[in-house]
């Protein structure tokens, strides 16, 4: 049975770019493993937020400044209040050292205001300066404790331990490397560092390190690398940052001293290793998350150009529009609690008319839905990845190059399991999208959804088996080295109900082939076809190498002609996986690699459907694409009280060609981006489900006992999916008053009747707006216009909010609509003083309205005075609201998904039979006064199928009856004496928003039935009026006072009911 959620049906002609078609063929694929039937998280991983003992701060998520200068500067801090970023965002990374009381003291008073604002707002503070490279002061013992846990930390992204060419350079012959990151250190405290504290350790621990012949082992790589990491930390801050790109993340963030787990970046690769360093850890760490300049800069305005290149053949840097809303949304869905990115937040506002008046930038509006959506939805709930990528301490499980080598500056080149690790991991799991190769992994996605986990346990310090709860499935990488106590660990989580996957390479005497419920029968063997037992499919591979197996109490999921080649099987209540091939490679290398030449062995062509029957099941939301689609659509499942929610992401920029024809000489080609299906099935027992991002209805359909969605998104959509047990009902919220809502407004002039009310209404609808009236011609529109609304009261004002009408289609192939207007105050109506002067703007409207802030002053009365509208249509005002500090509660409601020309009729209505319907296309009307006609068209030819329309979309409600009411009209028709009710839909044949109309029903010379100003744009509206033992019934159509012309009204389906 098909529902809506609030039980509301959707029509099946209801089609668009928010359903998928209904004939996609979603594949599934058939589990390896035993479909659980319930999904438990891991006790390590809780969510860090307010309310769990140990958390410091009083939100759970935060937007930073890269840095705090601009609140140091009254006239900087200006003009980022005007458009409201400011009250938006929180001073970025800040010293500590002036929290010392005797310090304090002395500081200024910007200073001082500045260590008030995060301490009074408890604000996280991340500080940059006090590692051991930079030979800062460190900060006092007092300054610590008055900082307490607001103190996040000390570090940054590129500090000398991500990579190892300054130890090598140094062990060399004792000069410091020049190269990427060392601006951020001085020569002294360096060398002073290296001489004094890591030198002297590497000599004792590694005694071969200034050896220039000798060959590196992995193992003593990362012991180098740990020190390397330890003694930097030791010899700094008191509180160091765990950041993923150093080279011992895994190691930093186990640190009893560290409360700060963090990634220069936030795309799926990051997100899986910054949790996996939590949860290995133990939880409890505020995740931060820091990103670079390089995708925004297309669409930022730089006053100095601090972060372009000066040459001459720079090509602007930037990632395509639709990338950027998740390049800016991801660190929230990603669970993070402290958020910045570099030139935020210079690159949120423009101006560019270089008057001081500062606007959003494309990345402001971004940003603005950003928050707007962190505030409604403060609960995301815990990131639900079933399946643990296990990687083996001494591989670099930090980084993922495509290179060739591993361990940078030591360039080891890759063995075996390196290949099939980064295989894994950089062509499988986290691809860099197809349409922005090259772009240095800014937009790296999970192509079989946000999965996984990156864990990397030191067994040297001993496994804590709590590490792999909740985890359904762990996946060893290749080249996993095992002692017997952590081989003892994976056994009883195996015993224990979970899976592990192993490859044969890696088994050793304490994992054994017996384990794993197989033997050998040889030792290698070479093929070139596989097929997949489950599904019978088969998959045509270059040569590869496997080992031949015998079967023990194992099954073969995977076999090559007859030998196993994948083998499952059961061991106490879980399973053992065997991969039989070796690391899953192809024999032969091919050459690989854009700015460095490289010899990879690629994955063998059967490892994605591996990987999808393997990861089939794991979750309680299976998320069903089409093949083809598989790369550019991702997801994130995530366990929310009782329920679970996913989040998806469209990053495909494939275009299509769509013609729009609105039946006259306006054609309109577009290339709008290609919309996706997908289907979601929730296999847990819910009972309603909402979309998030949009707070709005989700149609669904249940399907043995499963709720089932079926949608499509375009590039750039974002979904986040709710399901509960209960009925989802939306937390209240708090917004600023609106002092202008429904208030006396009064306007320069009108045309027709677009009057004045729409802009003072709340409900910002862009086909329902207030337009200035044309001049004695008709022909022209004169300016200015204004609009003055009275607030009742004089209240203390310091914002508002204007929303000009403006064309849906905003391509480079259309006009623009640039108004030059501003905005006044004034307490008596008689003195104004200007508030906001846009009178030179050259922004382009923006559909989502502009918010605008200024210093606050006492009004009752506000007038907005519009000078000039680039489409020569004169002043459009969609919504006026004028607010101050005053705040109100409310309660959302969630948005109906059926389209405003979809007619609602009670139940009553829509199930009466056909035998008990007669529709006035089949009755002789007693008389008739047609309106406007056709020149050569009758009345009655007219009468019949209609599409009535509420938007410029080609989408609209079919009639197949209907009667046709252009202005001005009447129709009276005699009442069948079985008759109780008379029922039509009204509304406009047209998309023209001249049109402007009035419908009345009479019964017996009686009206009972008045729509009042009905114009394009409104709702499709039922009418219902009750005729029993009545005789005449007539229709009337008039002109609303303002002229016939684009009159366009229709009855639709007009009929008569009877008992």
């Amino acid at each position: 049975m098909k529902k809506i959620a609030l039980f509301f049906v959707i029509a099946s002609q209801f089609i668009g770019t928010l359903f998928a078609e209904d004939k996609v063929d979603f594949p599934s694929y058939v589990p390896l493993l035993d479909t659980p039937n319930s999904w438990e998280t891991g006790e390590y991983w809780k969510a860090f937020k307010p309310g769990v003992p140990g958390y410091p701060f009083p939100k759970d998520f935060y937007f930073a400044e890269n840095g705090n200068y601009i609140r140091m500067y009254p006239e900087k801090a200006k003009i980022f209040y005007m458009t409201g970023i400011l009250q938006k965002t929180i001073p970025g990374h800040w010293s500590i050292r002036d929290f010392d009381p005797e310090r304090y003291a002395k500081a200024s008073p910007a200073v001082k205001q500045m260590v008030d604002s995060y301490i009074n707002n408890k604000y996280p503070i991340p500080t940059i300066l006090y590692h051991a490279a930079k030979g800062s002061e460190l900060p006092t013992k007092e300054a610590m404790k008055k900082a307490g846990d607001l103190w996040m930390g000390d570090g940054m992204p590129e500090e000398i331990i991500y990579r190892l060419e300054p130890v090598f350079q140094y062990l060399k012959d004792g000069t410091i490397w020049k190269g990427s990151s060392m601006s951020c250190t001085t020569e002294d405290a360096l060398t002073k560092f290296f001489k004094e504290n890591l030198i002297p350790r590497l000599e004792k621990e590694l005694p071969f390190c200034k050896d220039q012949k000798h060959k590196w082992t992995r193992k003593e790589l990362r012991k180098l690398c740990d020190i390397y990491c330890e003694e930097y930390a030791n010899n700094a801050s008191s509180r160091p940052i765990a950041w993923g790109m150093f080279l011992s993340p895994y190691y930093l963030a186990s640190r009893s001293d560290v409360m700060t787990v963090a990634e220069k970046g936030a795309d799926d690769f990051a997100g899986a290793r910054a949790r996996g360093m939590i949860r290995q850890s133990g939880g409890k760490k505020v995740f931060y998350t820091w990103r670079g300049h390089e995708p925004t800069e297309k669409y930022a305005y730089f006053k100095n150009g601090a972060r372009l290149s000066c040459r001459q053949d720079r090509a602007e840097q930037g990632l395509p529009l639709p990338h950027m809303w998740y390049y800016l949304f991801n660190p929230y869905f990603k669970g993070a609690n402290y958020s910045t990115i570099e030139s935020m937040t210079g690159s949120l506002i423009q101006n560019i008319e270089g008057d001081g008046n500062y606007q959003l930038s494309t990345l402001g509006y971004i940003f603005n839905k950003m928050i707007d959506y962190t505030e409604r939805h403060p609960d995301r709930g815990v990131a639900y990845t079933p399946v643990a990528l296990l990687m083996d301490y001494n591989h670099d499980s930090g980084h993922f190059s495509q290179n060739g080598t591993t361990y940078s500056s030591a360039n080891i080149p890759f063995d075996d399991a390196d290949q099939m690790n980064s295989g894994l991991i950089s062509d499988l799991f986290f691809t860099e999208h197809r349409h922005v190769k090259g772009s240095k992994n800014y937009s790296v996605i999970a192509s079989y959804g946000e999965l996984f986990d990156i864990l990397s346990p030191n067994p040297e310090k001993g496994i804590d088996p709590k590490i792999f709860d909740g985890y359904k499935v762990i996946f060893a990488m290749g080249g996993l080295e095992l002692d017997q106590k952590y081989a003892q660990v994976l056994t009883n989580y195996v015993k224990n109900g979970g899976t592990l996957v192993m490859n044969i390479k890696d088994l050793n005497k304490f994992m054994p082939l017996d384990f794993l419920g197989v033997s050998k029968t040889g030792e290698t063997a070479k093929g070139n076809m596989i097929k997949n037992n489950i599904s019978g499919k088969e998959f045509k591979e270059n040569t590869f190498t496997y080992t031949p197996l015998a079967l023990k109490n194992a099954v073969a999921l995977y076999s090559c002609k007859s030998s196993p080649l994948i083998t499952r099987s059961k061991v106490g209540r879980g399973y053992a996986v065997l991969i039989g091939l070796d690391y899953m490679l192809q024999d032969e290398t091919v050459t690989a690699g854009t700015w460095k030449k490289w010899q990879k062995k690629p994955l063998l062509n059967f490892t994605g459907d591996f990987i999808a029957h393997l990861t089939a099941g794991l979750t309680p939301l299976e998320i069903r694409i089409r093949p083809e689609d598989r790369g550019d659509i991702t997801w994130l499942i995530s366990k929310k009280g009782d329920g679970w929610t996913v989040t998806l992401f469209d990053y495909s920029l494939e275009k299509e060609l769509s013609i729009s024809n609105a039946r006259t000489a306006s054609i309109s080609a577009k290339y709008n981006y290609q919309s996706i299906p997908f289907e979601i099935i929730c296999k847990a027992p819910m009972k309603d489900v909402m979309e998030q991002y949009e707070d709005r209805d989700v149609n669904y359909e249940t399907i043995n006992g499963n709720i089932v969605v079926k949608e499509s998104m375009k590039a750039g959509d974002i979904r986040v999916y709710d399901f509960q047990p209960h009925k989802i009902v939306l937390p209240p919220r708090e917004r600023f008053v609106n002092y202008a809502l429904n208030k006396p407004v009064k306007v320069s002039s009108t045309l027709k009747k677009y009057t004045a009310r729409p802009a003072v209404d709340g409900r910002c609808d862009n086909d329902d707006f207030w337009q200035s009236g044309a001049n004695k011609t008709g022909r022209a529109f004169e300016m200015p216009q204004w609009l003055e609304v009275d607030l009742g009261d004089i209240k203390t004002i310091d914002h508002i909010y204007v929303q000009f009408h403006c064309w849906d289609d905003r391509s480079p192939e259309v006009r623009h609509f640039i108004y030059k207007y501003y905005i006044e105050a004034s307490e008596d109506g008689k003195t104004w003083q200007k508030v906001i002067d846009e009178s030179n703007n050259e922004d382009i409207v923006n559909p989502m309205g502009l918010e605008r802030w200024f210093n606050p002053v006492k009004a009752r009365y506000v007038k907005l005075t519009v000078l000039r509208n680039s489409g020569f249509s004169g002043a459009q005002v969609v919504e006026f609201q004028v607010m101050g500090e005053e705040k109100e509660k409310f309660q959302p409601e969630r948005k109906s998904i059926i389209p405003k020309w979809q007619v609602q009729f009670p139940d009553e209505i829509k199930n009466v039979p056909e035998k008990k319907k007669k529709y006035l296309t089949e009755m002789t009307p007693e008389t008739v006064k047609p309106g406007w006609m056709p020149a050569g068209k009758e009345w009655k030819e007219m009468n019949g199928w209609v599409t009535l329309y509420t938007d410029n979309s080609d989408e609209g409600g079919a009639f197949t009856k209907s009667i046709y009411g252009e202005s001005v009209f009447e129709a009276v028709y005699d009442i069948p004496p079985d008759a109780i009710k008379f029922v039509s839909a009204i509304g406009l044949g047209s998309k023209s928003r001249e049109a402007s109309v009035e419908f009345k029903v009479f019964v017996d010379g009686n009206e009972k039935f008045n729509s009042g100003l009905y114009r394009f744009g409104m709702p499709v509206l039922p009418v219902i009026v009750e005729v029993g033992g009545a005789k005449k019934l007539k229709l009337a159509v008039t002109d609303a006072g303002d002229g016939i012309a684009n009159d366009y009204a229709w009855w639709g389906d007009a009929r008569f009911i009877f008992k």
